[in-house]
């Protein structure tokens, strides 16, 4: 597979600094990945196990301080900006079950969330109105006939509604218009020459939508969908057509985005890298195929686990990983 770059950036954090991250809020998925700090060329990143999964994203690293003092340092876990809806009219997920361990105790962290809409920063202002950013006032499913019972925003004064309309925070339907920044991050004190284990998990908010089969090369550049699977899909999708007429010559993916470039902030290379992907459960029966961009070779470990490896790894780019329904 050859590598390819993802679209997903993160700027570094540095100390408590809030970095603005701006991005397409009308993207489907939003990428997440690993831990980041500022720039700390004392630490190296000894080991790390990446699991991609549908449901479950888990890291783990080995740090070494390679100095003679101790080491303390804020470190960080930043998201891209994510809106309260996606490009389909979907509620998004709001990424509130990130959890970490620090050899084997689970750590506990600050939380840092900001609203911003076209460049400027309403954070203060929501604030005042006793307004939860990160979930967009307790909103849940807008799509929903009838709307959460904590939903913030209808029990808004008028006045405070009309401002948050004229400025473009709510639309006419009560839906929260602003993008969230959220970044957790804690003190952490990396020992004198030795190794400190840190594990964190969290679930991904995954992109996904139709894509016509004969699109799937341009569209879906990213997979690097090998020539024998595209056969293969190409094929589940005739046969679908003729016992579904009216089905569509589609396929369906999903992905997943992980920014693996944050690993950099630390002292380079990676010395000991794996990444494990594991395949979906089958959707209505049917089998999903796994896909992605890599530089090097990967093995199938079984039916449902795939196995990428390097040695002195330092990444230039982010990584896409796609599962690929031929019928759902």
């Amino acid at each position: 597979m050859k590598s390819q770059v993802a679209c997903a950036i993160v700027m570094l954090l540095f100390g408590f600094a809030s970095v603005p991250v701006y991005a397409d809020d009308s993207a489907a998925e939003i990428a997440a990945g690993g831990l980041q700090l500022r720039q700390e060329a004392r630490i190296s990143m000894e080991k790390e196990r990446l699991t991609i999964a549908e449901k479950k994203i888990s890291v783990e690293f080995d740090f070494l301080n390679e100095t003679d003092q101790d080491i303390t340092t804020e470190v960080a876990f930043p998201i891209p900006p994510y809106s309260a809806w996606d490009d389909e009219g979907d509620p998004r997920g709001t990424f509130n079950d990130f959890r970490v361990w620090v050899d084997g105790r689970e750590q506990s962290y600050e939380t840092e969330a900001k609203a911003r809409l076209k460049g400027a920063d309403y954070t203060d202002l929501l604030r005042k109105m006793n307004i939860d950013i990160p979930t967009f006032g307790h909103a849940g499913d807008l799509s929903a006939e009838s709307r959460p019972a904590d939903f913030q925003i209808p029990k808004l004064s008028q006045q405070d509604k009309a401002t948050l309309v004229r400025l473009g925070l709510l639309d006419k339907n009560d839906v929260p218009a602003w993008a969230v920044e959220k970044m957790y991050h804690w003190s952490q004190v990396f020992p004198a020459h030795k190794i400190v284990h840190i594990r964190h998990e969290y679930a991904p908010i995954e992109g996904y939508g139709p894509v016509e089969i004969d699109k799937v090369s341009t569209e879906l550049n990213e997979a690097c969908i090998e020539p024998a699977l595209q056969n293969r899909l190409e094929t589940m999708v005739t046969e679908n057509l003729k016992r579904r007429p009216t089905a569509g010559s589609y396929i369906y993916p999903m992905w997943i985005k992980y920014i693996l470039k944050s690993a950099n902030t630390w002292k380079t290379p990676i010395k000991d890298f794996e990444l494990t992907v594991e395949r979906p459960v089958p959707s209505h029966g049917n089998p999903a195929f796994v896909s992605f961009c890599w530089d090097g070779k990967v093995e199938r470990m079984d039916e449902n686990h795939f196995v990428a490896r390097k040695v002195n790894f330092v990444p230039s780019s982010d990584l896409t990983v796609y599962y690929l329904w031929a019928v759902r």
